[in-house]
């Protein structure tokens, strides 16, 4: 473990200082056989919301872990962009969609909208596999060291997909009449606090999808002449828009 930041487990509510937390198996397991923490470590307790405690830990085996809260981590940094991401998407394959989830959440991504398109063919795995991407998305929190956990909304259909009041949307479209996404973000000063970014799935967009999307103030752009794998396109933008509104440079 890192002398410099303790390891992070999440738990919602936090307790209160003076409490002692017996942690449930699975950060148990974490804590015990995966960091091999001992008793009298530091370890950092987050609701996964921006709030933080420190904690040491009283008693630890391999199926239980009992931690002290010792005192609240206002000051801690939460590592989040000001450009708050809202990333919508057509349902791709399991392992394809796994590494975005990762990777997106890594990038600053602040919720994730799974998105019911005509061309996704995974949309029937998407409820049962929610637990699973969760989980992939907290691993890389505790990656990045960030203490926000991104929700995975439940799919939408979507024609039912709106902008929030302030929120600026970009469709990422392979047609060459679509804005290049460079030049659109250089044009928008000041720049938004918020985006909503939107990709079909493993087919694209319909035609008819991507016109609803037009007519509901979403922006179409390309990210260049190469005809992208949905994954790609995704990281792709996702860096590209950090870096000009947000906070990869």
């Amino acid at each position: 473990m890192s002398e410099s930041t303790p390891p992070a487990v999440f738990v919602d509510p936090l307790p209160s200082v003076g409490e002692c937390l017996e942690l449930e198996r699975e950060q148990s397991h974490y804590l015990s056989r995966v960091l091999r923490a001992r008793a009298g470590d530091p370890i950092r307790v987050l609701d996964g919301a921006g709030s933080a405690c420190l904690a040491t830990v009283r008693q630890i085996d391999r199926r239980r872990v009992l931690l002290a809260i010792e005192s609240t981590l206002d000051d801690e940094p939460l590592r989040e962009s000001p450009l708050a991401v809202r990333l919508a998407f057509g349902v791709l394959k399991s392992a394809k969609l796994e590494v975005v989830l990762q990777k997106a959440t890594e990038l600053g991504v602040r919720s994730f909208q799974p998105l019911e398109m005509s061309r996704t063919r995974e949309r029937k795995r998407a409820a049962e596999q929610h637990a699973r991407w969760q989980r992939i998305v907290l691993e890389a929190v505790r990656q990045c060291d960030r203490r926000v956990i991104p929700p995975i909304h439940p799919p939408l259909p979507l024609d039912a997909l709106r902008l929030d009041l302030g929120e600026r949307g970009l469709l990422f479209t392979t047609e060459p009449e679509a804005g290049d996404l460079r030049a659109r973000l250089l044009d928008v000063v000041p720049h938004p606090g918020a985006v909503c970014l939107v990709f079909g799935a493993e087919g694209g967009l319909a035609e008819g999808e991507t016109a609803s999307l037009v007519a509901a103030g979403f922006s179409p752009v390309r990210l260049g002449p190469r005809i992208l794998r949905a994954e790609t396109a995704i990281l792709a933008a996702l860096s590209i828009v950090q870096h000009i509104w947000g906070d990869v440079h």
